[in-house]
Formats: structure tokens, sequence, C-alpha cells
């Protein structure tokens, strides 16, 4: 049973395709969320995982 448990740790899902220029902000509770922590360009297809965003080059 142990092994299932660990197992669905491991799942992704999949939420969103962006294309373009984007920016990606850091936690919205801050004074700082105003302004972009970084910027992409590109295609990216958008996965989460407990609190993990992944981004991944479409």
């Amino acid at each position: 049973m142990e092994k299932i448990k660990e197992a669905n740790k491991l799942r992704f899902w999949y939420f969103t395709l962006v294309q373009g220029s984007f920016g990606i902000y850091g936690y919205d509770a801050t004074d700082v969320f105003s302004r972009p922590v970084t910027e992409l360009s590109g295609d990216y297809l958008i996965y989460y995982s407990e609190k993990n965003v992944y981004f991944l080059t479409y």
C-alpha cells in the first residue's frame, strides 16, 4: 500500500497551453506581486503537481 501512496505523489495534471510573451508572478500576498519575477516568450505546456507548476517547451 505504501508504494501506491508514493506513486500518487508523482502525478502531474495538465493545466493549459500558453503561447507568446508572458510574465511569471510570485506569490500575490506580497507587496511586490505587481512586477513579474521573470518573463518568458514561446510556447509552453503547463502542468501542476501539488504546490509546483511546470512549464514544458511545446
